[in-house]
């Protein structure tokens, strides 16, 4: 698809003056193409946006605590609790953010599924290793060598979305830009961008939760590239760590209490293969 020329920006479409978005502190998108930036979760607590730094960053660490837990129970590949991890773990593009790389378009594809199930594979383990020394679980990787920058970012999206369009909708009221009903948030009407074939709605981000996205215009930058979203990805990694190590460790202490307790409320915790009517309750060493 050909590289769109002389895209439209947000102020020109809405007939505002750029230095609004600039004194509220959003980023002035395009509106036909993704500007090559990406949503990093690590600065959603630092972000001087109230709504960012207080409403979004709680909804996101307890959306990815609640995926931990999920994963944490199940039992297997597939049960119930695998398929609510997995519905949890969204990575589809999205167009409303207008992040990205796509520069013949907003993004808005889907990734290859065996990345979302590589990454929920990855997760279960590194739950099952960190219960045993909860520390450690920051040191071990959700995200792996598929999982870029815009993948972090749009999985970011999708969590603090009813933030995004909170802020989009109070910005465009404020500014007398046309709101309407969509299909993105339940609660937020949000401006759009007419296509030839669709209607867009548009959310506009806070710049101080977005970091370049690493780009290499020849292949004499193909190695500086991977290191970048090695660098990114170590970050990320080391912050969703941070985010569920209480909850691993309460579940060990909760798995010692068990163990001191009753037979039946230790076998509780174990897989259906190893429960047996006469399991005896292990000595804990740690």
């Amino acid at each position: 698809m050909a590289r769109i020329k002389n895209p439209t920006l947000f102020s020109k479409y809405f007939r505002i003056s750029a230095d609004v978005l600039e004194r509220a502190g959003l980023i002035h998108p395009f509106m036909d193409v993704d500007t090559p930036l990406f949503i990093d979760p690590v600065l959603l607590e630092k972000s001087s946006n109230p709504r960012i730094n207080t409403q979004a960053i709680q909804n996101f660490r307890a959306h990815f605590r609640s995926f931990v837990r999920l994963l944490a129970i199940s039992r297997q590949n597939n049960d119930a609790a695998w398929k609510g991890a997995r519905r949890q773990l969204d990575l589809r593009e999205l167009p409303e953010n207008g992040l990205g790389y796509g520069s013949s378009g907003r993004s808005g594809s889907s990734r290859p599924e065996h990345i979302r199930q590589a990454i929920l594979r990855t997760s279960k383990e590194i739950i099952e290793l960190g219960a045993d020394d909860p520390e450690m679980i920051s040191l071990m990787g959700f995200f792996e060598e598929d999982v870029g920058p815009d993948t972090i970012s749009d999985f970011t999206t999708r969590v603090i979305m009813e933030d995004l369009a909170a802020i989009t909708e109070e910005f465009c009221l404020s500014n007398k830009i046309p709101v309407r009903d969509n299909d993105v948030s339940e609660r937020h009407r949000l401006p759009a961008f007419q296509t030839n074939r669709k209607r867009v709605p548009i959310v506009l981000v806070p710049r101080d939760i977005v970091r370049d996205l690493p780009v290499a215009n020849d292949w004499s930058e193909i190695e500086r590239l991977v290191l970048q979203n090695a660098r990114i990805r170590e970050r990320v990694n080391r912050f969703l760590g941070g985010l569920i190590q209480p909850t691993v460790a309460d579940r060990k202490l909760a798995l010692r209490r068990a163990a001191m307790g009753s037979a039946d409320d230790f076998r509780a915790f174990l897989p259906p293969s190893r429960r047996t009517r006469r399991a005896t309750i292990p000595t804990l060493t740690h």
